[in-house]
């Protein structure tokens, strides 16, 4: 049995009550996906949120950098010939890769300065041993340990 009154449709279930329907029914399909996909986006939401946080805090302990050397220098014991360079800092190992390969590693630590500078910048100690990289408006400088301090750390 079907009763019309004032946009309302009403009908007379089965059981002997009345259930009440609208005629446009766009409301009701909007909440009707909202309850059954609704739980669903707001579990993938929280997993893609969680999965996030974990690779961030997974990379936080690696930097990388990149540095144009403009002729030949040593970092640590071996020699770098002139040319672009990716500086991967983790775990207090520094490691200096071309094209992928790795060149060299050698023990290094950050320091916070308080100047910024300008532009990057290689400090050398006695011939063109690396002592110090600056990176272009970053306080944080990276110093690269040198053989003696190892050694010295070691008796």
């Amino acid at each position: 049995m079907v009763l019309a009154s004032h946009g309302c449709v009403r009908r007379i279930g089965s059981y002997g009550f009345r259930r009440q329907r609208r005629e446009k029914r766009g409301a009701k399909m909007r909440s009707t996906r909202l309850h059954r996909f609704g739980p669903r986006i707001f579990a993938f939401l929280g997993v893609m949120a969680l999965a996030l946080s974990v690779t961030a805090a997974a990379s936080a302990d690696t930097t990388k950098k990149h540095i144009v050397l403009i002729h030949d220098v040593l970092v640590g014991d071996t020699k770098l010939p002139a040319g672009d360079y990716q500086l991967v800092m983790a775990d207090g190992l520094l490691t200096v890769k071309r094209d992928k390969q790795i060149i060299v590693q050698a023990p290094a630590r950050w320091e916070l300065r308080d100047e910024t500078p300008y532009c990057d910048s290689v400090l050398y100690e006695d011939g063109y041993h690396v002592s110090e990289i600056r990176f272009a408006h970053h306080r944080e400088v990276l110093v690269i340990v040198a053989p003696t301090e190892r050694t010295a750390g070691l008796r």
